[in-house]
């Protein structure tokens, strides 16, 4: 949550008349959440991060995602890249996003510049990786 805003995010495939993607919710009014905003173009979202003033998105169609979420009612889509297997979890530590990839491993990205996230590292786990913490 950011300024009393939470990610959401909408991924059930099994409802084909869903909207799916990232909702951004205004819960100032814990009895009364609004939806403030939606970026439904990201479908296969597994994880959400939030560092700073960015938002870290693993998204199984698009990799890693980042947006700007110094206005948080309203996100920027600022930069991303692909990822090796599927991207299923994000933790964030010192300028760092380590991914969960499934059928992949670990994926260190260097996020020191968010605009422009680069991948320093991997370790292939032999199996599939679905959580990092």
């Amino acid at each position: 949550m950011v300024r009393n805003l939470a990610c959401i995010v909408n991924d059930d495939l099994r409802n084909q008349g869903a909207n799916l993607g990232m909702y951004i919710v205004d819960v100032s009014d814990p009895t009364a959440p609004s939806l403030v905003d939606t970026r439904p173009w990201l479908t296969e979202i597994h994880d959400i991060c939030i560092a700073n003033e960015f938002a870290f998105v693993a998204d199984y169609d698009r990799g890693f995602q980042v947006f700007d979420i110094s206005e948080p009612w309203s996100p920027v889509h600022v930069g991303g890249i692909e990822m090796p297997g599927l991207p299923s979890a994000i933790a964030y530590s010192n300028g760092h996003a380590y991914v969960a990839s499934r059928d992949y491993g670990l994926v260190v990205v260097d996020t020191a510049d968010p605009l422009h996230p680069e991948i320093i590292a991997n370790a292939h786990t032999g199996g599939s990786a679905y959580d990092v913490e």
